[in-house]
């Protein structure tokens, strides 16, 4: 049982409590139930569903496979409500979502700083999501409703045993070595980020989400018909509208949007800033600006950018929208960052410009010379093909995007944490004396520099 549910009675502190028996294959989150799961309160629907289960019937094709009755175009997840506004990345059922919210899950109020605000009466401070609980765990990144939360699992879903190194700890038997969130699946293919419940994922997809085909080219490969050109998490869509969590290509944004691609405007505290005249101060991508503020993660496209942002795509032209600005004279088609190319414009996201690189990799590790200062430490003799960041490097430069610079980091680990001395500024707040090993994003320990993306 993938959330260990099938409970003889339903109670508060079930974080995925389901009367349901069975779950039927192919489904990432979506549980068959006659009653309420995620978080009840009662046996009927009521404001404290979480993400609104009650399905007989999960639809195809939802990345999260919840139950719906109608889920309006684009939404990532589409979770169970009777109507979600257009081209919410989640679209977490809702009557009002308070300003500044990444997700805006069902709350009356949500505490001040939650990257999701999960429906909470209280949530303890820092959590990255804090889901519906009294007391969430200091230091869980999403701190799902659970008494006690494995130590170190970057969201700690409720659960006995949890497999070690997993960033995110899905209930689950068996997980495939490697995968950086290891969600419940019987086979995934090697190389694959996060590689999301499937029998067959797509060559070269970042994520892979559950899908029979996805088109070529999208860094996210979300399950779709048709995605528009040029997304650099491809929200299926023809036309996406204002406020979707990656924001592709908007002239004005809402408050608090995750990502925030293309707008005139950002506002503050947005956790990528894509494409803005002005972005706010630690703004995790600030993407295409005139000047981008310190410890920004990525800092595309700019004619100035700050010390010790991520990626630093300075680029005189990049084509309108691309979350990372590949500038390049032809890409092959498939590869999740447009890697394998004869020549890359020096200074792009994901270390292109190379000579050769190995087709498939989720971000084209694998080279003889990466060009210096590359935003997942290319730069390296060898690097263990499949790896999704290819960690596993003698020397790496210093000042990348995942706290690269490591004598010898664990193979297979989706960042490489797992190091000696990181250099201060990392993407990932890496700058820690010891780093727990297999961890995706590093998490548990004992200072982090303030300012950091996650």
């Amino acid at each position: 049982n993938v959330y260990d549910i099938n409970p003889t009675t339903q109670h508060t502190d079930i974080a995925f409590g389901s009367c349901a028996t069975t779950l039927p294959d192919g489904i990432t989150f979506g549980i068959p139930a006659i009653c309420i799961p995620f978080g009840i309160h009662t046996k009927n629907h009521s404001t404290d569903i979480i993400f609104g289960i009650h399905p007989v019937t999960i639809s195809t094709g939802n990345a999260c496979g919840i139950h719906t009755t109608t889920l309006s175009t684009g939404n990532v997840c589409g979770i169970h409500t009777t109507t979600l506004s257009t081209g919410n990345a989640f679209g977490i059922h809702a009557t009002a979502l308070p300003t500044g919210n990444a997700f805006g899950i069902h709350a009356t109020t949500l505490s001040t700083g939650n990257a999701c605000g999960i429906h909470a009466t209280t949530l303890s401070t820092g959590n990255a999501f804090g889901i519906h609980a009294k007391t969430l765990p200091t230091g869980n990144a999403f701190g799902i409703h659970a008494t006690t939360l494995s130590t170190g699992n970057a969201c700690g879903i409720h659960a006995k045993t949890l497999p070690t190194g997993n960033a995110f700890g899905i209930h689950a038997t068996t997980l495939p070595t490697g995968n950086a969130f290891g969600i419940h699946t019987t086979t995934l293919s090697t190389g694959n980020a996060f590689g999301i419940h499937a029998t067959a994922l797509p060559t070269g997809n970042a994520f892979g989400i559950h899908a029979t085909a996805l088109p070529t080219g999208n860094a996210f490969g979300i399950h779709a018909t048709t995605l528009p050109t040029g997304n650099a998490c491809g929200i299926h869509a023809t036309t996406l509208s204002t406020g979707n969590a990656c924001g592709i290509h908007a002239t004005t944004l809402s408050t608090g949007n995750a990502f925030g691609i293309h707008a005139t405007t950002l506002s503050t505290g947005n956790a990528f800033g894509i494409h803005a005249t002005t972005l706010s101060t630690v703004n995790a991508f600030g993407i295409h600006a005139k000047t981008l503020s310190t410890g920004n993660a990525f800092g595309i496209h700019a004619t100035t950018l700050s010390t010790g942002n991520a990626f630093g795509i300075h680029a005189t032209t990049l084509s309108t929208g691309n979350a990372f600005g590949i500038h390049a004279t032809a890409l092959p088609t498939g590869n999740a960052c447009g890697i394998h190319a004869t020549t890359l414009s020096t200074g792009n996201a994901f270390g292109i410009h190379a000579t050769t690189l190995s087709t498939g990799n989720a971000f084209g590790i694998h080279a003889t010379t990466l060009s210096t200062g590359n935003a997942f430490g290319i730069h390296a003799t060898t690097i263990s093909t499949g790896n999704a960041c290819g960690i596993h490097a003698t020397t790496l430069s210093t000042g990348n995007a995942f706290g690269i610079h490591a004598t010898t980091l664990s193979t297979g680990n989706a960042f490489g944490i797992h190091a000696t001395a990181l250099p201060t500024g990392n993407a990932l707040g890496i700058h820690a004396t010891t780093l727990s090993t297999g961890n995706a994003c590093g998490i548990h320990a004992t200072a982090l520099p303030t300012g950091n993306a996650l």
